[in-house]
């Protein structure tokens, strides 16, 4: 096996692409608020002040959102000769004997979205999120693993990643659905 180490960060496109969006939301949602101020209506309309702050929200979570991305330098996935660690989605790292597959889920034609890790006997002890474990039976069901780690918010592109899982480990099953 390679004694080589990759690390994935978050994607800074990705996160501008998001951001972008949450912002264009807020934004829309601003000024479908302010149609009923020229239509001469007053404003003190409980569903349009709803409306505001909800956009409101969106836009100071947009802000937050990029700050929160721009700043996070650490590595969410690292691949060693030894493990795996998908750091967003478990407290430890997973060694290559408990990895059972690899499946990497295609969320639109030709890009997968995410990837799931599926591990022999209990997630438990690798303390995953909690997410990761309410998902882990949905995914189960449908065939996939049980950890799962969005691909698209990563720095590498999947098929970097598979490189990376087979230069550290080249006997590691890896599925695409």
């Amino acid at each position: 096996m390679s004694t080589s180490r990759s690390e994935f960060r978050y994607s800074q496109s990705s996160m501008k692409v998001t951001y972008w969006l949450l912002l264009g939301v807020g934004i829309f949602m601003l000024l479908l608020a302010a149609i009923p101020l020229f239509d001469g209506k007053s404003i003190v309309n409980v569903v349009t002040g709803l409306f505001v702050a909800l956009a409101i929200a969106i836009i100071l979570f947009a802000r937050w959102y990029k700050a929160r991305r721009e700043n996070d330098t650490d590595p969410k996935l690292v691949i060693d000769a030894e493990m795996i660690h998908p750091i967003t989605a478990t407290a430890k790292s997973i060694p290559w004997g408990d990895v059972e597959k690899i499946v990497f889920i295609q969320s639109r034609p030709k890009k997968p979205g995410y990837m799931a890790i599926d591990v022999k006997g209990d997630i438990g002890r690798f303390e995953p999120t909690r997410g990761t474990s309410m998902m882990a039976k949905a995914n189960t069901m449908l065939g996939y693993g049980e950890i799962s780690v969005q691909s698209l918010d990563l720095d590498g592109t999947p098929e970097q990643i598979k490189a990376a899982i087979l230069a550290a480990n080249p006997h590691v099953e890896i599925w695409d659905k």
